[in-house]
């Protein structure tokens, strides 16, 4: 779950289970903060229904559900868009359609724009 969070500070999420004391001894939190963002990047507003099914699979015995559930709810407002949609377009447009070598020491790294030029790198 460090990938969450945004330049150095918690994602909005991660500060919601703050807030609302779900965060505990850490061995549910990460489970629990994933399918908390997948369902809220799926909706915004989650029904308790869909709160409880989103969770399930993950278990957690110190903090109790209650806690997480309202962290959840409080994020009716949570937007998983940070960028315009033209602004992600004209960035992924962007991307050079070539192929990528790293070569460092004796290790080369490819990544290969297309399968065609798979066939052409020999390491």
């Amino acid at each position: 779950i460090e990938g969450m969070t945004e330049n150095g500070k918690f994602h909005v999420l991660q500060q919601k289970f703050l807030e609302h004391a779900a965060l505990q001894c850490g061995i549910c939190t990460p489970g629990m903060l994933v399918a908390a963002k997948a369902l809220l990047d799926k909706n915004p507003s989650p029904t308790e229904t869909e709160i409880r099914f989103w969770l399930a699979g993950n278990l957690c015995r110190c903090t109790g559900y209650l806690p997480i559930k309202k962290a959840i709810k409080n994020m009716y407002s949570y937007k998983s868009d940070k960028f315009p949609k033209s602004k992600v377009i004209r960035l992924l447009k962007s991307i050079k359609k070539t192929d990528i070598v790293i070569k460092k020491n004796d290790s080369k790294f490819f990544i290969h724009y297309n399968l065609n030029s798979l066939s052409f790198y020999k390491t």
